[in-house]
């Protein structure tokens, strides 16, 4: 139930989105069947009556399972953003208009400033995902972000692989990183992302009780890996996951990113495509999201 490319080698090789299925088993009372005195009709009767006994265990824990689906399914409907019982990522949204998202990892030392000035000259608005870390040591840089009228969500404090902890340690990462960019900016960030791209059930359900909405997305530009600039366009433009609601993700970091940022504008517009900031891109209500990560209106 995940897609999504790359993550974790800047370390940005992405890890796919863990789905954690539970396995439903029912197990049988115990054996407690007597030796018969080796009568037929005894035996067959007895046959008989295990089978039937047999049936009727089948059929309780088929009725438990089902329920207890049932059960979760109606959770997962009122909870907003699961489907199948399992959490999911928005990685793209569905929609008629022809509307794409550019979203930035900031993290480490990032060229900002250049890219808010490309995001600038061409009017697009964009998402810029940072940590708590980096807001405190780049005030100015996070304080030029909110200025501009640019989204800013939240990798956590420490930028630390939020897939293998704790909901209480998940849940100090987002609050200690919220309070700083609240503090230095006066923004209450509403989005987060999974630092190495490990979106666990964990990050999932803590995130949904911080009132944060987890976004991935489903267009690489692969700008991280260093190829060039030519590429960077390329993988956006050309890229066979780019449709209506892509979240494109690049990085303010990356060699080439600020020296590519107006080619790529350029040509999504060429294409069609409105830019719009991602949290207008999204729903935050009455919504499901499908096996890729799709997040769907609901009428």
């Amino acid at each position: 139930m995940k897609n999504h490319t790359g993550d974790r080698a800047e370390d940005h090789i992405q890890k796919n989105v863990v789905h954690r299925g539970k396995e439903q088993a029912c197990s049988g009372a115990k054996d407690d069947r007597k030796k018969s005195d080796g009568s037929c009709a005894e035996t067959g009767a007895t046959i008989l009556w295990y089978r039937l006994r047999g049936l009727g265990l089948v059929g309780l824990c088929s009725l438990v399972f089902f329920a207890g689906a049932y059960i979760n399914n109606q959770k997962s409907v009122e909870a907003g953003n699961i489907i199948y019982g399992d959490g999911m990522p928005v990685c793209s949204v569905q929609t008629e208009k022809k509307q794409a998202a550019l979203t930035f990892d900031t993290i480490g030392d990032a060229d900002v400033q250049s890219i808010l000035r490309v995001l600038d000259e061409d009017q697009v608005r964009a998402a810029f995902f940072v940590t708590g870390e980096w807001a405190k040591d780049h005030p100015e840089k996070i304080r030029a972000i909110a200025d501009a009228g640019h989204d800013i969500g939240s990798y956590g404090m420490n930028y630390t692989d939020m897939g293998q902890l704790t909901k209480t340690e998940i849940n100090e990462e987002l609050a200690q990183a919220h309070e700083t960019v609240r503090e230095l900016t006066g923004v209450e960030m509403e989005l987060c992302r999974a630092p190495y791209g490990d979106c666990s059930s964990n990050l999932l359900e803590t995130a949904q009780l911080n009132h944060y909405l987890t976004v991935q997305w489903d267009v690489d530009s692969g700008d991280w890996k260093d190829y060039g600039q030519d590429a960077v366009i390329a993988n956006v433009t050309q890229n066979g996951n780019l449709k209506n609601g892509s979240v494109i993700r690049m990085h303010s970091g990356a060699k080439y990113t600020a020296q590519s940022l107006d080619a790529v504008i350029r040509g999504l517009r060429e294409m069609g495509y409105e830019l719009v900031p991602v949290s207008q891109l999204v729903c935050r209500g009455n919504y499901r999201i499908d096996e890729n990560g799709r997040q769907i209106p609901k009428n």
